[in-house]
């Protein structure tokens, strides 16, 4: 074996850590879904916590997989950006330009179950825009759009959860 081989082995098995392949999409979001709150030795207020925001967090898990966008662009969304019918979102890329992305039907399902319960979970103002929303349970609310570290943060929690703490 030629050591650029063993060299492109080693990289390929890095990489597995970084990424999800095959079923291991679904494999994720159900864990985010169901399985996370269930595991023995979770904390109480982690516990509560993925009950409050289980169906947005299933949601976010479901359109960053299900469409291929950046947290960015997905904490940018608006209410109004989301088309049901067409399963599609208008977002603002790099550079302000805009684009319509397309989700999955099974991204869709996990939106609509966030959207039934966003307004009695988070209570927001009737000028609030934002898509995605903060609890108002957690240490550092305040009224407006999810942040970005803040998605970061719960991507990475479900990750090492999971099993897959390099996830990105």
């Amino acid at each position: 074996m030629t050591t650029d081989k063993v060299d492109n082995d080693a990289k390929a098995n890095n990489i597995k850590s970084y990424i999800l392949r095959d079923d291991d999409f679904e494999k994720f979001r159900e864990f985010v879904a169901f399985e996370f709150g269930q595991q023995p030795k979770l904390h109480g207020t982690t516990k509560r916590f993925h009950t409050l925001n289980r169906e947005r967090d299933t949601a976010i898990i479901s359109l960053i997989l299900g469409s291929g966008m950046r947290v960015s662009e997905l904490v940018g969304l608006n209410e109004e950006d989301i088309d049901m019918d067409s399963n599609s979102m208008t977002v603002s890329r790099k550079g302000g330009k805009t684009s319509v992305i397309y989700f999955s039907d099974i991204a869709k399902a996990d939106l609509k179950d966030y959207i039934s319960v966003r307004k009695r979970k988070y209570k927001p103002e009737k000028t609030t825009r934002a898509l995605l929303l903060p609890s108002q349970e957690s240490i550092n609310w305040k009224e407006g759009r999810l942040t970005v570290r803040a998605v970061q943060k719960l991507v990475e929690k479900y990750a090492k959860a999971f099993g897959r703490p390099s996830l990105t």
